[in-house]
């Protein structure tokens, strides 16, 4: 250390040591910590390595990176002096350059690591033997000062520690408040969407009713305006009295598909589809027109459903069979049939027509 003091003038250092805070104050965080480490608290580049995380050239180029910053900030202050002086000179005085708190500059994690605060007892130790009493009264202060400082930068760094901690906890519960609400929302999504299913069901439902209705009020608008005592007939008429009988009574055991070649084929098919729940032979048995009134009427409902509706319809139930008793023509290509139903004992007029050569039922007459 003496031939390190002699080797500086001391008109450089005299230059220099006005400027060395605000110099040091220019550095960033990295820069001087390096200094502080290597000639403040002389560790070697092994040490500073080791305390700052790096590798020894890293520390080592740090610390030169450092060294040249003061360098050219003494510059723009007129103090003329090389890289290699400069270090020799703060090296030399670094411990009566340093200002009581200096070792404050050292970031928090430098401080923190536990060997900083006995380095720099090391250091002012062993330059005591020469200090003065007051020289020593400060370095003592200093080291108190030093001390009280890492146990407050611990403090604060416990305390933030539990902060982040709390803060984690909260963000746990808010997320799980939020997960729950989620799948509350889901769950009502769901209901919605099962209630909108329930209710396009049951519209399709009143529409298929609505049709229904519509085609009862212009078979009753039909029947009336037809022959009143062809209307009024409580019973199966007397085959010695109407000439007009045609087939003899159908029972539902003698229900077949016969085609569509005679109307009265056309007839016993019908009757057949009706009491099989025949879907297929059920539109065929229509016009076209008929068979897209069917289809619309059957929109919305299964297969199963529409099967199980024919099969439980009142009136196909309590039919027990059928007979024609008068076919009017009106055209070459329609005809009209009065059919008794037993079971029901009510008459039952249907319109034919002939299409491309097969006999469809067009709905009943004026329709």
């Amino acid at each position: 250390m003496n031939e390190l003091l002699a080797a500086a003038p001391e008109a450089t250092w005299s230059d220099i040591a006005p400027y060395l805070d605000a110099a040091l104050g220019e550095l960033d965080e990295t820069d001087r910590d390096a200094v502080l480490l290597r000639y403040f608290e002389k560790k070697s580049a092994r040490e500073m390595a080791s305390q700052l995380g790096i590798s020894d050239d890293a520390a080592q180029k740090r610390v030169s990176r450092a060294v040249e910053r003061l360098r050219e900030f003494f510059a723009k202050r007129g103090v003329t002096v090389g890289a290699s002086g400069l270090a020799v000179v703060i090296s030399a005085n670094a411990v009566q350059a340093a200002p009581v708190g200096l070792a404050l500059t050292i970031s928090t994690a430098v401080v923190l690591t536990g060997t900083t605060l006995a380095t720099t007892a090391t250091i002012v130790a062993t330059k005591a033997i020469t200090m003065t009493a007051l020289q020593k009264t400060i370095v003592a202060a200093t080291i108190a000062v030093l001390a009280g400082a890492g146990i407050y930068e611990a403090r604060q760094a416990s305390q933030l520690r539990g902060q982040v901690q709390d803060l984690q906890q909260q963000q746990a519960n808010q997320i799980q408040q939020l997960q729950a609400e989620r799948d509350d929302a889901t769950n009502q999504l769901a209901g919605l969407a099962a209630e909108l299913a329930n209710a396009k069901r049951s519209n399709s439902e009143l529409l298929k009713l609505r049709g229904e209705v519509g085609l009862l009020r212009k078979q009753a608008a039909a029947t009336s305006n037809a022959p009143q005592a062809s209307v009024q007939k409580p019973t199966a008429p007397d085959p010695s009295q109407d000439g007009n009988l045609e087939s003899p009574l159908v029972t539902r055991d003698q229900y077949e598909f016969s085609g569509f070649a005679q109307p009265e084929a056309t007839v016993k098919s019908m009757f057949w589809a009706m009491s099989q729940a025949d879907l297929d032979t059920c539109l065929a048995i229509g016009t076209p027109a008929l068979q897209e009134q069917t289809r619309k009427q059957w929109e919305g409902h299964t297969e199963e459903e529409i099967k199980v509706g024919i099969l439980n319809d009142n009136d196909n139930r309590r039919v027990t069979g059928y007979r024609i008793i008068s076919q009017v023509p009106v055209s070459d290509n329609e005809v009209v049939l009065s059919i008794f139903q037993e079971g029901r004992n009510r008459e039952k007029k249907m319109r034919l027509e002939r299409i491309d050569g097969e006999w469809k039922y067009a709905g009943p007459p004026g329709q």
